[in-house]
């Protein structure tokens, strides 16, 4: 009877985990939250409030806010500032997003290969080591939100020459940012938090490799969703409302995860005639 009862136990696990691909989280309520107040909840919307924060007089002078800093300088070096134009012919900038490393890593290699494009890993290698992070949170959250746009200096050099396949853009960051700080009961729509800045090149396609039971991960959570990995994939149901992001199951075989992607990336068309360009350039401290 006991070995019954476990057995049934069991079934019933594995069939939750198979709907849960196709079941929506449930929602919590929703907050107000001012559209000032970002900064204060870790998200910095644009370029200028994160060297305005770290340009504060208790932050100018730390060694790693000076190399946070140096490090950006370089992407405008490396790379091709965004206040510039590109014209003519580019390729495709795909970024994939996703709940765990090794199924969004392996995923977003195969895709670049297969379009012999370049992937990218945010932070990117050569923009990223600082020796010291920060120690507040909001100086941690001003420096990964700094990677985001130092490796976006890159972007549009690089689309000139092959398609981009980068992983942990910027939903990465505002996903974890939103779900740590509210849980279950997510800002309204309109507060801000969902905007995506406007001095940051978007991608043409997002991916989101949804969460599965099999991940190891997390290794004190093998076989279950932990509640803030259901808090991101509530995160995201509300991104959804707001931009394009095709969100695939990792319920299936990797080769099939990434042929459904680049299956996605064929309906957008041939590489297209654009032109990028960002506001003035934000003045860095000395």
């Amino acid at each position: 009877m006991k070995n019954c009862n476990l057995l049934f136990q069991f079934t019933l696990t594995l069939i939750f985990f198979d709907l849960l691909s196709t079941l929506r989280v449930p929602q919590g309520k929703h907050v107000t939250v001012e559209k000032d107040d970002l900064r204060s909840k870790g998200l910095f919307g644009s370029l200028q409030s994160i060297l305005e924060y770290l340009q504060l007089p208790q932050y100018r002078s730390l060694p790693a806010i000076k190399e946070m800093i140096k490090k950006y300088r370089k992407s405008l070096h490396i790379g091709k500032q965004l206040t510039d134009f590109l014209p003519g012919p580019r390729r495709r900038f795909i970024v994939i997003e996703g709940l765990y490393t090794s199924k969004r890593h392996a995923v977003a290699k195969l895709v670049a290969r297969s379009l012999r494009g370049k992937h990218i890993l945010n932070p990117f290698r050569k923009l990223a080591g600082v020796n010291t992070l920060p120690a507040t949170y909001d100086t941690r959250r001003a420096y990964y939100s700094l990677t985001k746009y130092g490796i976006a200096n890159l972007v549009p050099k690089l689309l000139a020459l092959q398609p981009v396949v980068m992983e942990r853009y910027w939903l990465d960051q505002a996903a974890f940012v939103i779900a740590k700080t509210f849980g279950e009961n997510l800002p309204k729509l309109d507060s801000g938090l969902y905007d995506w800045p406007s001095d940051l090149i978007k991608p043409d396609i997002t991916f989101f490799i949804n969460a599965d039971n099999k991940s190891t991960e997390h290794s004190n959570l093998p076989n279950e969703i932990s509640n803030f990995t259901l808090n991101i994939l509530r995160v995201y149901d509300e991104y959804k409302k707001v931009m394009k992001i095709i969100e695939i199951s990792s319920n299936q075989k990797l080769w099939d995860i990434v042929k459904e992607v680049l299956a996605q990336v064929r309906l957008l068309g041939p590489d297209v005639v654009t032109e990028m360009k960002r506001a003035e350039p934000i003045r860095l401290m000395d």
